[in-house]
């Protein structure tokens, strides 16, 4: 699971630039941070295409979908449950899913 909250200051200055869009500086950002600036990229175009709108004060957490039940709905309880951001594909798909996190100190 990957998690981007606005208390932390390396995910509030990723979640900046993806409220800004600017992919050019996005990529340098995202590196810096620790992150694989083409799996954000990817990450990034999925919330768009899901139509999930960051603000100022977002924070979001991408994990494993809901599971679909018989009768076609998301939660298997005959109720469609709220759409999130890990619900829009699958598991095995999602470009945050597999990356392991490297810290700043990591690299050499």
């Amino acid at each position: 699971m990957v998690a981007l909250d606005h208390k932390d200051p390396r995910s509030r200055a990723l979640l900046a630039y993806l409220r800004t869009a600017r992919k050019a500086k996005l990529a340098t950002m995202s590196s810096k941070l620790g992150y694989d600036a083409n799996l954000v990229r990817r990450s990034i175009e999925g919330l768009v295409e899901s139509g999930i709108v960051l603000s100022e004060d977002d924070s979001f957490v991408m994990s494993a979908p809901v599971e679909i039940g018989a009768s076609g709905d998301r939660d298997g309880r005959g109720e469609g449950g709220p759409r999130t951001a890990s619900s829009e594909r699958p598991r095995s798909s999602h470009p945050l899913s597999r990356t392991k996190r490297r810290g700043p100190t990591s690299r050499r």
